[in-house]
């Protein structure tokens, strides 16, 4: 078990998007972590199509160009995991706020050492959750288990064994990456969140695309819909109230150490003890 890290920060930007890019850099002048821009994608790669009859058939409607590009960028820096190094990632859109003092604490921490492989860092609607550990990284950062739908990929932290999963079963593009990631039951392992959130999304204009104009999937295709999000619902329940009803954490004190402190000192007792 080894808690202390320093993790790379990716953060994903349009080439051409020099203002989001000076923005950021402007607030993340004050950071310790490793952190660099890494270029977009704008289509999807061979490796990872984009089927438009399978998205109207789980997503309800085809994709904007900006959605498939978001996604295979995504996915482009969780196949860069894997082929690195590194242990865990932070990765970015450039279009958020950083709380730094924050994002640098998460950075230096070990996640798979806690079995928390996917770590979300933001949430566009409100969700779902069970409180599983109060003072987690600090006296106010706690851990929050999520269930159901959680939107919005705007920040996380991702692990080898979570990344080596996603890739596996990403094969194409088919619904947005947020909706794609939150799908936990299917991943193997919980979705997690902090709260408050160390970042929050800016109030900019999207590159995602207008998504109103696309006309309604015809009968068929709804019926298919209909039956795919039955099972899914199926298969999240299940996974809500028999695989992940248990909390994986023991109980923290609501005073004193943060609970990675804690463990940091029992680790750190048996290496010397």
């Amino acid at each position: 078990m080894r808690p202390l890290v320093s993790t790379k920060i990716k953060v994903i930007s349009l080439p051409t998007a020099h203002e989001r890019r000076s923005d950021f850099a402007a607030h993340a002048r004050s950071a310790r972590s490793n952190w660099s821009f890494v270029d977009a994608m704008t289509d999807a790669p061979p490796e990872l199509p984009y089927f438009e009859r399978q998205a109207q058939r789980r997503f309800g409607r085809k994709l904007t160009r900006g959605e498939v590009g978001c996604f295979a960028s995504h996915w482009a820096e969780w196949d860069a995991l894997l082929k690195s190094d590194e242990d865990q990632r932070i990765i970015m859109e450039d279009d958020v706020i950083v709380d730094w003092n924050a994002l640098d604490v998460i950075a230096e921490t070990d996640f798979s050492a806690f079995d928390i492989d996917l770590l979300r860092l933001y949430a566009t609607h409100p969700i779902q959750y069970r409180v599983e550990v109060t003072r987690f990284l600090g006296p106010h950062i706690h851990l929050l288990n999520c269930r159901g739908m959680f939107l919005g990929s705007q920040g996380y932290v991702l692990t080898r064994r979570a990344a080596a999963r996603m890739v596996s079963l990403a094969t194409s593009v088919d619904m947005p990456v947020d909706w794609f990631m939150n799908r936990y039951w299917e991943f193997g392992f919980p979705n997690y969140c902090l709260f408050p959130f160390p970042l929050i999304e800016r109030s900019t204009p999207s590159h995602i695309g207008d998504r109103s104009e696309f006309p309604p999937i015809d009968r068929s295709t709804w019926f298919l819909r209909q039956g795919f999000r039955l099972l899914d619902r199926a298969s999240r329940g299940i996974a809500d109230h028999i695989r992940f009803r248990a909390s994986a954490f023991s109980p923290n004190p609501d005073a004193g150490p943060s609970y990675v402190e804690r463990t940091k000192a029992a680790i750190h007792s048996d290496v010397n003890g």
